[in-house]
């Protein structure tokens, strides 16, 4: 039985496994891995959590609190990711350095293959980001990123498929910021590079837009 949970455990796991809040705790529980990075904002969740007798950290962040989630014997992996959260601002940052996003990946278990696809994919990503100079002066990324949630359950329900949502939802948070911040309006701004950057930054936070989904698309 030993062997077998041992086998278990060495096994990696698909990003696509966890995507949202119980599942990333479903992997742990069925001893897919030994740690995860995820909210406990579902009353279901934090249930699931307790009778399966999982530890947990709280990762307070500026916007959410976050939680690292993992089976008992595991703490010092577990210390080693709040470390790397912490530094920045209690989440697991698409702008971490790329031996940090590594180290995470690693840690959650992910394939090989997707750590360094991510990698590549984020170095992509912020390099053509970069390049959209009228929003990229203007827009602060982490703010985009702050507004995602409180904009989502109203995008949900006025979109009809993820693809419309994961768009419609981060250009909300960009007009939103560019309104408050600018007085600047929809017919103000630069309608082609709009639609660029929207995609972008879409594509760069893909995983927290899709984890928003999955949440109300499961109420």
């Amino acid at each position: 039985m030993k062997q077998l949970i041992k086998k278990i455990l060495k096994e990696e796991i698909s990003s696509k496994e966890a995507y949202s809040e119980f599942d990333s705790i479903k992997t742990v529980v069925d001893g897919k891995r030994n740690i995860a990075f995820t909210t406990l904002d579902s009353p279901k969740s934090k249930i699931y959590v307790f009778l399966n007798g999982l530890k947990k950290i709280k990762v307070p962040s500026d916007n959410t609190v976050n939680y690292i989630i993992y089976r008992d014997g595991s703490e010092e992996m577990a210390n080693e990711l709040l470390q790397i959260a912490n530094k920045y601002g209690g989440k697991l940052h698409y702008d971490a350095n790329e031996e940090d996003s590594r180290r995470i990946g690693q840690i959650l278990n992910y394939h090989p293959n997707e750590i360094e696809d991510y990698i590549r994919h984020n170095k992509n990503i912020k390099r053509d980001v970069n390049e959209s100079k009228f929003f990229r002066r203007r827009v602060p990324l982490d703010t985009i990123e702050h507004l995602l949630r409180p904009n989502a359950e109203q995008t949900y329900y006025e979109t009809k498929s993820y693809d419309q949502f994961k768009y419609e939802l981060t250009l909300r948070a960009v007009e939103t910021f560019m309104y408050i911040e600018h007085n600047m309006g929809w017919e103000d701004l630069p309608e082609q590079e709009e639609i660029e950057f929207v995609t972008e930054v879409s594509n760069m936070f893909e995983d927290k837009i899709k984890s928003l989904y999955n949440y109300y698309n499961k109420k």
